[in-house]
């Protein structure tokens, strides 16, 4: 494997493990307490669960930020 294939590879593996962190907090703090929690909670995990989506698609960006210099092969 290339340095830019394994670089991908661990992006993806962080956003998998983002959202499984996501979930599971979520399912926990919903049931503590019984009191729903603030609007702002909720738009923050939804930003950090689309953060882990955009790196378990591959954050085509970000690699191409990191691999600029490589050529396409």
């Amino acid at each position: 494997m290339k340095s830019k294939e394994v670089f991908a590879l661990v992006i993806r593996i962080i956003g998998i493990l983002g959202i499984v962190s996501v979930v599971r907090h979520l399912a926990d703090d919903l049931t503590v307490d019984g009191q729903p929690p603030s609007a702002a909670y909720f738009v923050r995990k939804i930003i950090y669960l689309l953060i882990g989506l955009y790196f378990v698609w591959g954050a085509p960006h970000l690699v191409k930020f990191a691999y600029s210099g490589e050529s396409k092969d």
